[in-house]
């Protein structure tokens, strides 16, 4: 069987059993998405900290023979963007044996690791897709709450968030209800260093 490895989206029930179990989708990321494939057997999911990834995949301990990749739309000096999508896709490009790219005008032109000159990918795929976007989630009552206690305390306790910190954000009710609740408090002392955040 083929193997595909992502981070998110990847380990779906649906890839497995609709290709008759000749796809095996590995997740290094686990979410709602991807836990029933996983605890029913029909996804794998290997337990990786994010900034690990390229390393692993560089030392072929995740090994590359094809990536899927999205990018922009060629510059004057024929180089493509990753995007937003820089985290792994530079190593699965230097390793992988073949690349593939969807270009899409739609994928943002972003510099630093994520030009990437068009030389280097085999095959492209022209699009017009509109990018995925993760719907908002739901922050009611409690999410609040809890978010109100880790910024302000609650008069027992003081604030869980220290000055001068560096935040790392995840996906949720929690972390946006955090995030909105830091950006009403009036601090200007926040740091952060995060692979996601919200709006």
């Amino acid at each position: 069987p083929v193997q595909i490895v992502g981070l998110a989206n990847t380990a779906s029930k649906r890839l497995f059993n609709d290709t008759g179990t000749k796809i095996i989708p590995s997740a290094l990321f686990m979410g709602p998405n991807t836990r029933e494939a996983v605890a029913s057997g029909e996804g794998e999911f290997t337990p990786v900290f994010l900034h690990r990834v390229p390393r692993l995949i560089r030392e072929n301990k995740i090994p590359v023979d094809t990536a899927l990749i999205q990018v922009s739309t060629p510059d004057a000096l024929g180089y493509v963007s990753l995007g937003a999508s820089t985290a792994v896709t530079p190593a699965a490009i230097a390793k992988a044996k073949t690349v593939i790219a969807e270009m899409s005008p739609n994928v943002p032109r972003t510099n630093g690791a994520a030009r990437v000159h068009i030389s280097q990918l085999d095959y492209v795929v022209k699009s017009e897709i509109k990018l995925r976007e993760m719907p908002a989630a739901r922050v009611g009552d409690v999410e609040k709450k809890i978010a109100e206690f880790i910024v302000k305390g609650d008069g027992t306790i003081g604030p869980l968030v220290p000055k001068k910190p560096t935040l790392q954000f995840g996906i949720g009710g929690i972390p946006d209800a955090v995030a909105a609740e830091l950006a009403n408090s009036g601090r200007r002392d926040l740091r952060i260093k995060s692979e996601m955040i919200s709006d």
